[in-house]
């Protein structure tokens, strides 16, 4: 009996303690359980208040890039940006436009991060503000002149401004969402930012001529990758004989399909020569089928370019593109207007589908007696295995008729840029005209501009910084690298909402009710 009552004892007394052992466990999981999740409410809510960027990215996904680093190296006068939005309003907004919630909110901090490290490493040349225009009326009055609201971003630099928009700082591609379930979403909110600053430290007029059935798409690209690196495009309906712009030394006609008038040649030609001053460019696309003999003409009499009647054909299947022998490559040749783009320094070539073949009177070099230089420099070469077929042949499908040139007209070219050069009794150069034409102005699409296999927006940007005078080393690229994008797809949102929602708190329901129980039976 005694022996009896002693077992019950030590029993309840084991009991008692596994209960209290279990109970203690128990509570101790709930608490790190708890705690766990206080502790990731904090250091989101930290995060979303406070961001803080250490970048150990192999990509560099959080610092500046090269190209706005460079914009801001080179900057000579200062720039307010201001934001007409409060600063918590940013994610909102982005999201009311896309519905996307977790891209809305890493763009905002994205925003912030970047205007504060470009405000900083301009040492003060860059300085921001939000403004919420409904909370503050009367602070936003003095920025009404600039035809901004809601949603806006302003630049400004004395007199002088540049404007955008959040819409402009990404890039939402959802064609294939409905098929597939996928979208990409690219951020280009630094190459926004870094050209609107860059606009601003000079003032850099590309006037651009219509009226004569020009490509628009030529245009739009040029206009896209231009103001990127820091130009401002003005369209003049030249039949309309309005006048042009006294302050652009740049113009361009960009592949025109109806002739101009002999009236409309000579105010081109008269603009280029300046009464003698020069210090204007000329930039022209040639459309490889259209006929325009006065413009051609005044090409030809005032600066050496003839626009032949035959388009580059090439010969050797491994230069062409979709079996299409006008599809070929050229070679960026290394001159005073590609030494950034040419073959050498890139190592990639130039895509020239369609393009018709230019020649020039005058002589590629200079003749040292010459105080007065007429020269005319080809660009782009084709290999020796291209030929040439006549535009009535190429209309009329006539393949068979392609036709090989003269052994001294090697190499090809269908870009040449023919210049002048005015020297004083000194032999000190003064002035300079120069203009570029090409036969290809599909150089300048956008499927083949932002194609990084090719030289084509390399190309097109070092000629163009030439002859405005830019020496800076700042180029703003329009392509959309894989490393600025976030591509989502349904079924790994599903995966993630499995496994944080579902998966990551069953588990630890599991591992609770084991401890429990292991300590209940100890």
């Amino acid at each position: 009996m005694a022996l009896k009552l002693f077992n019950n004892f030590e029993k309840k007394k084991r009991d008692r303690r596994h209960l209290r052992i279990g109970a203690i466990s128990t509570a101790l999981t709930a608490v790190v359980v708890v705690v766990f999740v206080l502790l990731n409410i904090v250091a989101d809510t930290l995060a979303d208040r406070y961001p803080l960027s250490v970048d150990l990215t192999a990509e560099e996904k959080y610092t500046l890039s090269e190209e706005c680093e460079k914009v801001i190296k080179a900057m000579k006068q200062d720039v307010e940006i201001v934001l007409f939005m409060a600063q918590d309003e940013v994610a909102y907004n982005i999201y009311a436009e896309t519905g996307l919630t977790s891209e809305a909110d890493r763009l905002s901090r994205k925003l912030e991060t970047a205007l504060s490290q470009m405000a900083s490493a301009s040492d003060g040349k860059i300085t921001y503000s939000y403004l919420n225009p409904n909370q503050n009326p009367a602070e936003f009055a003095k920025y009404e002149k600039y035809d901004v609201g809601a949603g806006d971003i302003l630049f400004l630099s004395g007199e002088r401004y540049k404007k955008s928009n959040l819409n402009n700082l990404y890039v939402l591609d959802t064609s294939n969402y409905e098929y597939s379930g996928t979208y990409t979403f690219h951020s280009t909110l630094e190459k926004e930012l870094a050209s609107k600053v860059y606009a601003l430290q000079d003032e850099r007029i590309v006037q651009v001529l219509v009226g004569h059935q020009e490509n628009r798409d030529t245009i739009n690209t040029l206009q896209w990758l231009y103001e990127l690196n820091g130009y401002t495009f003005e369209e003049i309906d030249i039949t309309a004989s309005k006048e042009f712009n006294k302050k652009a030394e740049l113009m361009l006609i960009a592949a025109p399909t109806s002739d101009y008038s002999d009236a409309e040649t000579r105010r081109v030609e008269e603009w280029v020569f300046n009464n003698n001053s020069y210090g204007r460019n000329l930039m022209v696309f040639v459309d490889p089928i259209a006929s325009c003999p006065n413009l051609y003409e005044m090409l030809d009499k005032a600066f050496g370019i003839q626009v032949t009647d035959e388009l580059i054909w090439e010969t050797d299947s491994n230069r062409i593109f979709d079996g299409n022998n006008f599809y070929t490559t050229s070679t960026v040749l290394n001159t005073k207007y590609t030494a950034h783009s040419a073959d050498q320094v890139l190592g990639k070539h130039l895509f020239t589908p369609t393009a018709r073949r230019l020649t020039s009177s005058w002589p590629a070099e200079k003749k040292q007696e010459d105080t007065l230089d007429n020269l005319g420099i080809a660009l782009n070469s084709y290999a020796d295995t291209t030929k040439v077929m006549k535009l009535k042949d190429a209309e009329n499908g006539n393949e068979n008729h392609a036709i090989e040139v003269g052994e001294n007209d090697y190499p090809l070219t269908s870009m040449i840029a023919a210049f002048i050069d005015s020297y004083d009794n000194n032999n000190e150069k003064v002035a300079q005209a120069t203009v570029l034409v090409s036969g290809c102005p599909s150089i300048a699409s956008l499927e083949h501009v932002q194609n990084n296999t090719f030289s084509n927006e390399d190309l097109l940007v070092d000629v163009i910084d030439t002859l405005a005078g830019i020496e800076d080393d700042v180029t703003i690229s329009s392509r959309l690298y894989e490393t600025e994008a976030l591509t989502y797809e349904l079924s790994t949102q599903k995966l993630m909402l499995y496994i944080f929602v579902v998966g990551l708190p069953g588990a630890v329901m599991v591992v609770c009710l084991v401890i429990f129980l292991r300590r209940k039976y100890l």
